[in-house]
């Protein structure tokens, strides 16, 4: 080569030039193997000369396949450039913007909940305390063993007591989500109502 990569395919490539070299977090297959690792320099049968007919396919060549779960995050089935910016990015993970900014650009159910009086402390750490983006055996992308199992990995004395007690809420086998929100409520406690609306939603005769 005339000079190493990624500097010899920038010479043609300014307008990526100004992503790689400004960026915070550079994508290290690019620093590694260079441009070379995802494409074909000479020519594909692929658009942007890449070496598999899919990007995903090129992504999983080195992080392994992120979809082999039942429930799939439908942007990461779709393509990892949706969230990821393939060359460089200010934001970890080459992100293309910061969490749970991504994320609240589709999912403007949970950006009203955000709004809320009281939003969820786990939310403000981020949408991966809870969710896995790209795919897991459980139902809404939580990690963890199930809902309760997730729940209490958090509120650990509150799972304490209910493993405790003589007489357990018979709420509780239903999820923690059949009376709290889980991304923020105008209601103290994340409660889906106020607590006398809520309780009479199963005791009728109180």
């Amino acid at each position: 080569l005339s000079q190493p990569q990624p500097g010899l395919c920038l010479t043609c490539h300014e307008d990526l030039r100004s992503v790689v070299e400004s960026s915070k977090v550079k994508h290290p297959a690019i620093e590694g193997g260079g441009c070379t690792a995802c494409h074909d320099p000479h020519g594909s049968a692929e658009r942007l000369f890449l070496k598999e007919k899919e990007m995903d396919a090129v992504c999983a060549a080195c992080h392994g396949s992120r979809i082999g779960e039942k429930t799939v995050h439908a942007p990461a089935k779709a393509s990892c450039v949706l969230c990821h910016q393939p060359h460089g990015s200010k934001n970890k993970r080459l992100l293309k913007d910061r969490l749970p900014n991504l994320c609240l650009e589709c999912h403007d159910d949970v950006r009203t909940a955000l709004a809320s009086k009281h939003a969820h402390g786990a939310v403000k750490s981020g949408c991966l305390t809870c969710h896995d983006p790209h795919s897991t055996p459980n139902p809404s992308l939580l990690k963890g063993d199930g809902e309760k199992a997730l729940c209490r990995s958090c509120h650990k004395t509150v799972a304490a007591h209910s493993k405790a007690a003589k007489r357990p809420h018979a709420a509780l086998e239903a999820g923690c989500t059949a009376c709290h929100v889980p991304h923020g409520s105008n209601q103290p406690r994340l409660l889906k109502e106020p607590l006398t609306t809520l309780c009479s939603g199963c005791h009728e005769q109180i």
